[in-house]
This record gives structure tokens, C-alpha cells and sequence, in this order.
């Protein structure tokens, strides 16, 4: 069951026995490691008889940019079918001091018999002061306090982080962020109807607006996939950038050309994966010069999906 915003308190809490235990985290892009550390929960919360569940945020603490939307990251939460229950925590009503989040929130509004921490993933405040402050509390308040760092330990080979994900998406090393991720990295969106000009040239393109609040891959040409409302993943060619070769100081934008595709996509919520990293944006001295470059990312489009 997910539950949007903290839950009221209840005046007579049940048994902190029969309560959740709760991992506390952004649990933004839900990479890798946070995978691993929801595994670790499931396991921790069947051992200890109670339920799984996570509490998060509407809006990761500290970061102007983030991976994903709060319900895209609720989404790949439910994905795992390896929590019971989220408590979202709204920007507005997050407690001042750790100290004020453990008894608001954990133990007033949650009820959590166990609390799992780590200095990967703590309250969202300081990752030491939040487990020190959680140990200190347990007692008194009546929690175990567990931890997390053990299963990170499966990925010592390849440490995942929001910092490591958003520097490759910054370099455009989509296939290095998937690998990070256990996914490809996606953008979501509302088709909207642009200048035309690609349908001109003999290469439509389905436009989306860049949400400011996102941390989105570098300016270039992408091969990848395009998912519209069917839920069919289709080869696409992504231009994403400010098509230097007709505006100087464009907005920025990210095209799809659906390959073999010819159909009306305006106002779709459609979904593109970054499976490549073709080139980069490139300013072309004429049209014909632009054109013959977009056969060629068609043709290495095909390639990198398996269809040349």
C-alpha cells in the first residue's frame, strides 16, 4: 500500500513489535544500489515478522536536479515487490532536526519497530549524525535500529551513487549510467507540436519539452527507444540539444524520430530510453549537409538496436 504524505497520528500507536521496518532515503533514480539495500530490507522485515516499507520525500533533500519525478520513483519502488508500504514526506512538513524526524515521524506517524540506516543512506540530514541520533533514540523510544552498508557489499565492484549516475549522464555515457541504474536512463512527457521542420526534411520528429527540475543526459544524438501509450518500445533517433544548425540560442529540446513509425503523437505521454550515445550536436553549414547526417544516424540507430 503506498500512502502519499505522512500518515495522522494515531493516539494509542500499536506495538512497535508488529510495526514496519523502514529504510529513510531520497531513494532518487533508484539505482543499483538502492535495489540492493531494498533486498536487504525485504529480508531484515520477513526475519523480523513485519512489514517492509520505505519513507521518502517529494523533493530530494540538497539536490537542484533529480533523476527522477517523484512518481516515476514510486513506480520503480512498486517494480521491486520488495516493499509493503512508502510514506511520502512533503518538502513543507519535513521536521527541522533529526531528533524531531525520528519522533514525528518514525515513531508518531509510522510506528516503525525497526529503523534501517546507512552512511549511503541515512534521514536525509547528515548520514553520521542520523544514525548516532537514531541509536540514541532507539531506547527510549523503542525501535531496533539496523543496518545497510552489508548489502552494498555485492556491488564493491561497481559502487553506484545519484552523484555517479548524474556525472554519466552528463558525459552522454548513457550505457554507463544503465549500468549503474540495472535499466536505461528515461525521459517522460507530453508530446507537443514543435516548428515541423523535421517533418520537412523527411524525418518527424516527436518533441518534449526538457523539465528544468531533471538531470538529463549531455546535448548530442542518441540511439534509443521510444515507448508511446500501447507500451511498445519503437527504434527512435533522439536529438536532444538546441539544433544548433537553426537557432543560435534555441531552447532546449529533446526530438524522437520514431523509425518506420507514421502516425499522430501530439499530447501522448510517451516515454524515450537512452540505449547510445551517437555524436554530438553539430552545427551544419547547409541543409543537405544536415540531412546527410541523419541517414547516418539512422543507420547507426539500427545498428546499436539490433536491426542493421
Amino acid at each position: 500500500m503506498f500512502i502519499y504524505g505522512p500518515t495522522p497520528a494515531q493516539p494509542s500507536p500499536p506495538e512497535r513489535s508488529h510495526g514496519p521496518l523502514v529504510a529513510v532515503g531520497a531513494y532518487d533514480g533508484m539505482h543499483r544500489a538502492h535495489q540492493a539495500a531494498l533486498r536487504h530490507l525485504r529480508g531484515m522485515a520477513d526475519e523480523m515478522g513485519v512489514s517492509a516499507g520505505i519513507v521518502t520525500f517529494d523533493e530530494p533533500p540538497s539536490r537542484e536536479r533529480r533523476l527522477t519525478t517523484l512518481e516515476y520513483r514510486l513506480e520503480l519502488i512498486e517494480q521491486t515487490h520488495l516493499v509493503d508500504e512508502v510514506w511520502v514526506v512533503p518538502t513543507g512538513d519535513r521536521p527541522a532536526t533529526p531528533e524531531a524526524f525520528v519522533r514525528d515521524v518514525l515513531v508518531d506517524r509510522v510506528h516503525a519497530s525497526g529503523v534501517a540506516l546507512s552512511k549511503h543512506f541515512g534521514l536525509g540530514y547528515d548520514a553520521v549524525d542520523d544514525i548516532a541520533t537514531a541509536e540514541r533514540l532507539s531506547g527510549e523510544l523503542g525501535y531496533d535500529v539496523v543496518g545497510l552498508d552489508e548489502a552494498l557489499e555485492e556491488l564493491a565492484d561497481l559502487p553506484c551513487s545519484i552523484d555517479g549516475v548524474t556525472a554519466r549522464l552528463s558525459e552522454g555515457d548513457v550505457a554507463g549510467a544503465a549500468q549503474l541504474l540495472g535499466r536505461w536512463h528515461e525521459m517522460r512527457g507530453v508530446v507537443e507540436q514543435g516548428d515541423q521542420r523535421g517533418r520537412t526534411l523527411g524525418f518527424p520528429t516527436a518533441n518534449m519539452a526538457i523539465p528544468s527540475t531533471l538531470v538529463i543526459p549531455r546535448e548530442g544524438v542518441y540511439a534509443g527507444l521510444f515507448i508511446d501509450e500501447d507500451g511498445v518500445p519503437r527504434p527512435t533517433a533522439i536529438s536532444l540539444g538546441r539544433r544548433p544548425t537553426f537557432y543560435k540560442e534555441g531552447h532546449e529540446l529533446l526530438e524522437a524520430h520514431v523509425l518506420d513509425f507514421d502516425g499522430d503523437l501530439y499530447g501522448h505521454v510517451v516515454r524515450v530510453q537512452f540505449l547510445a550515445h551517437l555524436r554530438g550536436q553539430v552545427r551544419f553549414a547547409s541543409v543537405d549537409e544536415l540531412v546527410a547526417q541523419l541517414h547516418k544516424d539512422i543507420a547507426a540507430t539500427r545498428q546499436h538496436i539490433g536491426e542493421g
